[in-house]
């Protein structure tokens, strides 16, 4: 079974995702660790300390969750990919969330364009296929 132009384009919106959701854990895991010594301080008034940490935590394990749902969204669109080059060029782009270049480098291409044309090629593909390939 093939994928849909629909989900081709919902591997750019889930890579868009990731990004913002790896800054966001990034953030929060940066405040955890200003916001840690304050645990130490749970007595009485300290309590507000906690709950922060608290409220942090969870924050960030929520990002966490998020993240691996939109990764296993993503894992199933592209084990369906038949072309084993089309499904690794996915694979360290949408799911490792490498860059062109690092993609080029791990598959063994010469240029950063040379992936970036194969999934380019592949999405025309979907297109003029009337969304199956």
């Amino acid at each position: 079974m093939a994928i849909t132009i629909e989900e081709f384009n919902q591997l750019s919106e889930l890579l868009e995702e990731q990004q913002r959701l790896n800054r966001r854990y990034k953030e929060l895991q940066a405040q955890n660790t200003i916001a840690a010594p304050a645990v130490h301080m749970c007595g009485g008034k300290g309590y507000r300390a906690c709950d922060r940490v608290g409220d942090l935590v969870a924050a960030r394990d929520e990002v966490r969750q998020q993240f691996k749902a939109n990764a296993d969204i993503m894992k199933g669109i592209i084990r369906r990919v038949e072309s084993r080059r089309v499904r690794q060029i996915m694979q360290y782009r949408f799911l490792k969330g490498m860059t062109w270049r690092r993609v080029a480098a791990a598959c063994g291409y010469q240029s950063e364009d040379s992936p970036r044309q194969v999934l380019s090629r592949y999405k025309k593909a979907l297109k003029s296929a009337g969304c199956r390939v």
